[in-house]
């Protein structure tokens, strides 16, 4: 285990910034800002084209007393994967933003091509004590979630945001969660956060049990807003019950439900999907009879190079050529002559 860190107890961390072309974290590694005291943490800020986390090693800035957490920036990223857990299980592969004491926890901000959280990983903002979690800002082409995490969540005070912009789709697969949960008893009054998420497709597996989640227990449920083309596999969910399949829900145990608002052209996922014809369109009638072959109309090509040898070839002896009419003789028919025009090609050589 190797760890990288600024953590004063009385006054404010110091910041911490690194710069590489690729960066690798593995069985429990560990890069970190942190508070103990009054202080506030530090920020965290790295610059790297690709980044693993892997084996229960994380990125984290924290607070374990009264000051404030930092804020954690991941930018100028191709590619972030956020993989598995400790061989015990015992710790998950994360970027994080942790409160455990009185202080608010920190922001998290994420650039990146793709981001990979899978097998147990997370990316997430959390409140263990009684402040209110923080923020979690992604912008990324693509996210998939396969037995990952994003989430902002709470014990006592209120949970955070998520703000997702994604310009290509956001996978979740088998049990994957989006969550910005307040509270697990009655006398936790804090509010579900809130979440946007702006993608070209939000989708998943509806009997894979991946989740869209505002939550709250005693407070009020947060608000989920979905802009996209098109979301599918997700069910909303107005009951107060989990249900067993892919669900988007902001509800509250005992508090007042939040709201869901989906700006999706043509699309409410409630419907579920759209049931194709049966009927095969018949062809016959949608191609142009050519032109009879009897009626007297021709055309001929004359010279080098009209034809290739194998269709896939380019004809490299081509000559260049001209195009003109050549007219029927007169008398040749009987008044008055037909219009059965012949056109000759004739090549310059």
């Amino acid at each position: 285990m190797a760890t990288l860190e600024t953590s004063p107890s009385g006054q404010n961390a110091g910041d911490l910034t690194l710069n590489a072309q690729r960066l690798t974290l593995t069985d429990g590694a560990a890069i970190a800002t942190a508070t103990f005291g009054e202080g506030n943490a530090g920020d965290l800020t790295l610059s790297v084209r690709q980044l693993s986390v892997g084996n229960g090693s994380a990125i984290v800035t924290a607070t374990f007393g009264k000051g404030d957490g930092g804020t954690l920036t991941i930018k100028d990223s191709k590619l972030i994967e956020v993989i598995g857990t400790s061989p015990d299980g015992s710790f998950s592969s994360g970027i994080r933003a942790d409160s455990v004491g009185a202080g608010k926890a920190g922001t998290l901000n994420i650039e990146t091509g793709q981001l990979i959280v899978g097998q147990g990983g997370e990316v997430n903002v959390s409140a263990q004590g009684t402040s209110n979690a923080g923020e979690v800002n992604i912008n990324a082409r693509s996210i998939f979630l396969d037995r990952g995490t994003i989430r902002a969540t709470s014990t006592s005070g209120g949970g955070g945001d998520i703000n997702l912009r994604v310009s290509d789709i956001a996978l979740l697969r088998n049990g994957s969660q989006i969550s910005t949960r307040a509270g697990n008893q009655p006398s936790d009054r804090g509010n579900g956060g809130n979440m946007n998420i702006n993608a070209q497709f939000v989708v998943a597996v509806p009997k894979e049990n991946s989740d869209i989640i505002a939550n709250a227990f005693a407070g009020r449920g947060g608000n989920i807003n979905i802009t996209a083309q098109g979301i599918f596999g997700l069910q909303l969910n107005n009951t107060k019950q989990p249900i067993p399949v892919s669900e988007i829900t902001a509800s509250s145990q005992l508090g007042i439900d939040g709201t869901i608002t989906i700006n999706s052209p043509d699309v409410d996922p409630s419907r579920g999907l759209t049931e194709l014809p049966s009927n095969f369109t018949d062809s016959s009638n949608q191609i142009a009879a050519g032109c009879p072959a009897d009626k007297g109309n021709r055309f001929s090509v004359t010279g080098r190079g009209g034809i290739r040898i194998i269709p896939v070839n380019i004809c490299a002896d081509a000559p260049f050529g001209k195009i003109r009419a050549i007219y029927p003789k007169p008398n040749s028919y009987p008044n008055p002559p037909p219009r059965h025009n012949q056109v000759k090609v004739t090549y310059k050589r």
